[in-house]
């Protein structure tokens, strides 16, 4: 019979003894405690009890053990046990606060604010927020985030669609340049099919990528050329 150790008594029991949970990969593994053991440690009383971070009362969800009272407090008090820059950052004191990044006192009206936390200000000032936002490793991760959120492809994918296009216009081979290129994509499907200039982009959108269409005006243009 197959036995294991619970790790809170210490005494080998039969596997029966341990409840069965699915581990990684889908694979069925036993409990580390003993069923008796689990059911005593749900049997604890938990009582309200001060957070070591930020000092308020509040009621542990689980165990007793617990020493903070949110997610939040716990990353607080790993950054401050690593020596890292507080998360909260300054407080507001008379409508100033001060800046983690350069360290100045300015009002709250300069610092840029944080909607999915009710507007709150966030820890660094405009001026400091816009002077990072310049560097080039972070214009590149900005660009790579805008072409996967407008065209579903990267920077690189990009660029290898230009070059295997010579850097001109799929229909017309006008050179392209930032000034005046556009990804094209299939409408229906979002399935990206090349890079065009404007105005060839322009022209596709006013026949609504219709085969069609296009065709009548090839043969329109020919009977009146």
């Amino acid at each position: 019979m197959t036995t294991k150790q619970c790790r809170t008594c210490g005494i080998d029991k039969p596997a029966g003894d341990f409840y069965e949970r699915e581990g990684r990969q889908g694979r069925r593994r036993l409990s580390t405690d003993c069923r008796l053991c689990t059911l005593e440690r749900s049997k604890v009383v938990l009582v309200p009890r001060p957070c070591e971070q930020c000092g308020e009362t509040f009621l542990p969800k689980r165990k007793s053990t617990t020493r903070f009272c949110s997610a939040r407090c716990t990353a607080e008090a790993s950054r401050r046990r690593h020596g890292q820059r507080p998360l909260a950052g300054e407080p507001v004191v008379d409508g100033h606060k001060r800046c983690t990044k350069c360290g100045e006192v300015r009002p709250v009206e300069q610092f840029p604010t944080r909607r999915d936390r009710d507007n709150q200000p966030r820890s660094h000032c405009t001026l400091c927020g816009t002077e990072a936002a310049r560097r080039p490793e972070a214009r590149a991760k900005a660009r790579e985030a805008r072409y996967r959120r407008k065209y579903g492809i990267g920077v690189a994918d990009f660029e290898a669609l230009l070059a295997d296009q010579a850097g001109r216009c799929a229909i017309c081979s006008r050179t392209l340049t930032p000034e005046n290129w556009h990804v094209d994509h299939d409408h229906e499907d979002g399935r990206v099919r090349g890079v065009l200039c404007d105005l060839c982009n322009k022209g596709l959108g006013q026949f609504k990528d219709n085969v069609g269409n296009l065709v009548s005006a090839i043969e329109y243009l020919r009977r009146h050329a």
